[in-house]
């Protein structure tokens, strides 16, 4: 669709958390950060623009979000962090995409867990088998200008990253 307005979903799954810890308390590894920095110089040669970054409020996918905002020269104040994210469902992911304002958000990231991160890439992306490893991202193009309307949307993978 030459000219079409496009919307981009950037599905992160958060970086290699340590262990030992209550799960939602669970901070990143070394290895982790060094992954995250990693997957965010990749995401800047692929010219990654966001105009909005939505995470689970679980400490690794905090850090995760932050680490990349910092390298994507997005602003850390405007991440949004949602609980829903951290032990919900593939729905609450459709929730927020689907409210995400049309006029001023083209591109947003979305930082999460499995398996809602890996479910949210094979409803889009059903041939895509893969399960999300930590510190992967999708990055789905869709050829809409509405965020309601991705579910019945062309669209395609644009890019599959994994650390």
């Amino acid at each position: 669709m030459q000219g079409a307005v496009k919307k981009q979903l950037y599905i992160v799954r958060h970086a290699k958390a340590a262990e030992g810890f209550q799960d939602f308390d669970r901070d990143l590894t070394g290895l982790g950060v060094e992954r995250t920095r990693e997957l965010g110089a990749a995401l800047l040669r692929q010219e990654c623009r966001l105009d909005a970054l939505i995470a689970s409020d679980a400490l690794r996918t905090r850090r995760t979000a932050r680490l990349l905002a910092q390298t994507l020269h997005f602003p850390e104040a405007e991440i949004r962090f949602e609980h829903d994210l951290y032990a919900g469902s593939i729905e609450d992911y459709f929730d927020l995409l689907v409210a995400l304002d049309n006029a001023s958000i083209r591109s947003v990231m979305m930082v999460g867990h499995n398996p809602e991160v890996s479910n949210l890439l094979h409803f889009f992306i059903p041939d895509h088998t893969a399960y999300m490893q930590t510190t992967a991202c999708a990055c789905i193009v869709f050829e809409t200008g509405a965020w309601e309307e991705i579910f019945t949307a062309p669209h395609q993978l644009q890019f599959y990253i994994k650390s």
